[in-house]
């Protein structure tokens, strides 16, 4: 083979590596490009979806609030007042679900009644609490001297009642009263037991409420 041949057969030779080599790169581009628009699609996507997420989490399964607390100020004082340890929130009801509360009513003269238990359902009109349903483990303080203990309870804001359809102790200094079913008002200071009433009062017993029993 001559030098001249040998010549052509080099270049043709170069111009097809050349050729498969510009095929690589071609390749290469165009597959970084397609991943690259993977990567935005998948992006969007993705985003999609927390949005969606996003919007269950607020519209049909609430709000989630750690650390829950809320209080309604009136002329620089406090009315009510809840703690918990956490809540769900569903703003288009006005109504909480919370963990642990620890609620607080401010009333004349600054005297509280403190109420906890294990859960709770609070109804709300704006800024202000209508309405809070207890269950589990209720502990109800009023002032110093009267604390109830119950397993489902019912503050009405708006009557300023606590009412309880199920068994009920309460006692204080010289004093305890067991029954079923009571009614106890934060107006006129008075608490009814609806039936099974026993009691024990000793010389001496300091009760800040009337009490009364339907069915002794």
């Amino acid at each position: 083979m001559t030098i001249r041949n040998l010549r052509k057969v080099f270049a043709a030779v170069v111009v097809s590596v050349l050729v498969l080599l510009s095929g690589v790169v071609l390749y290469r581009s165009s597959k970084k490009i397609t991943e690259q628009s993977h990567l935005s699609l998948l992006s969007d996507q993705a985003e999609s979806v927390r949005e969606a997420v996003k919007s269950l989490t607020i519209d049909e399964a609430g709000l989630f609030l750690q650390d829950f607390h809320r209080v309604e100020v009136k002329n620089g004082k406090p009315m009510w007042e809840v703690r918990a340890r956490d809540a769900r929130y569903y703003a288009g009801e006005q109504l909480a679900l919370v963990t642990d509360p620890a609620l607080t009513v401010y009333r004349k003269k600054r005297s509280k009644v403190e109420l906890k238990s294990d859960a709770g359902k609070l109804h709300l009109d704006g800024d202000s609490l209508t309405r809070a349903e207890l269950e589990g483990n209720i502990v109800i303080q009023v002032d110093e001297s009267l604390t109830f203990t119950t397993d489902q309870a019912v503050y009405n804001r708006t009557e300023g009642t606590l009412t309880a359809p199920g068994r009920v102790m309460f006692s204080g200094p010289g004093y305890q009263v067991e029954g079923s079913g009571f009614r106890l008002s934060l107006v006129d200071h008075t608490v009814e037991i609806y039936s099974d009433v026993s009691s024990e009062f000793r010389h001496g017993a300091q009760v800040p409420f009337v009490i009364g029993a339907e069915n002794s």
